[in-house]
C-alpha cells in the first residue's frame, strides 16, 4: 500500500505509469521507491529504490526512454554542541530504455546536487 507523498505520471506514448512514494523508515534511513508500470495489464515492470527523504516530482521523458525523479536527501551533520541536519535537492535521471528485457534493471543515468530549492 502507498503511505503519504504519492507522485505520478504517465508516459507519452500513454503505455506505463510511474508511481513513486515515500516509505517508512528503515534501518538505513527512508527509502523512496517508484514502480513502473504496464498500463495495459496493470504488470509492476520495475521498482526503483532511493535514499530520498521526500520526492517532489517524477516524469518520463518525452522518448519514454528515461525517467527524472527529484527529492530530497535529508544528511544529519553532528558536532559536539548540536545536532542539525541539512537537506539537499536530488535530480536523478533514470534510464529505463531496457525494462522490457528479462533481468535489465534500470540505471542512473545522471545525478545532480543542490542545495537550493529544485
Amino acid at each position: 500500500g502507498y503511505g503519504a507523498n504519492l507522485r505520478f505520471d504517465i508516459s507519452q506514448n500513454g503505455r506505463l505509469v510511474a508511481s513513486a512514494q515515500q516509505q517508512t523508515k528503515s534501518a538505513s534511513g527512508n527509502q523512496s521507491s517508484i514502480r513502473i508500470w504496464d498500463y495495459e495489464n496493470a504488470n509492476c515492470r520495475s521498482i526503483l529504490t532511493m535514499p530520498l527523504e521526500f520526492l517532489k516530482c517524477v516524469s518520463f521523458s518525452h522518448d519514454n526512454n528515461f525517467l527524472a525523479v527529484v527529492g530530497v536527501e535529508r544528511t544529519n551533520i553532528k558536532s559536539q554542541h548540536l545536532a542539525k541536519h541539512r537537506d539537499k535537492e536530488i535530480i536523478l535521471i533514470w534510464d529505463i530504455s531496457k525494462i522490457g528485457n528479462l533481468g535489465v534493471k534500470p540505471e542512473i543515468f545522471a545525478k545532480q546536487t543542490s542545495e537550493f530549492d529544485i
